[in-house]
């Protein structure tokens, strides 16, 4: 199982793949002179919005990689309240067990 920052990168790096896989052939054929194209299954692509769709897909994976995060992140209050929780030792822990002899 990967680690959060590897799967991070990958979901990045995965975004950006994608992304370049929207916008060149997107590219390629507005360069060409075409309004659109057919993709593998035969669909009729326009190639305009294609292109804007990839370079949006990768401004997205390059400059702001949180909103392809999956995970639920806690935030406010409730990811104080579990920082502190991390610190402090609970009641049960604390308290001074007489049957065991030292402190």
């Amino acid at each position: 199982m990967l680690n959060r920052k590897r799967q991070g990168a990958l979901r990045r790096w995965g975004g950006v793949g994608i992304s370049l896989m929207l916008a060149i052939p997107a590219a390629r054929v507005i360069w060409a002179g075409s309004p659109g194209y057919r993709n593998y299954w035969g669909g009729l692509v326009f190639a305009p919005l294609a292109l804007v769709v990839g370079i949006v897909l990768l401004a997205v994976a390059l400059f702001r990689p949180r909103l392809l995060d999956r995970s639920e992140r806690l935030r406010g209050k409730a990811e104080r309240m579990a920082k502190q929780a991390e610190r402090s030792r609970p009641a049960v822990e604390k308290f001074h067990k007489p049957w065991q002899g030292g402190s």
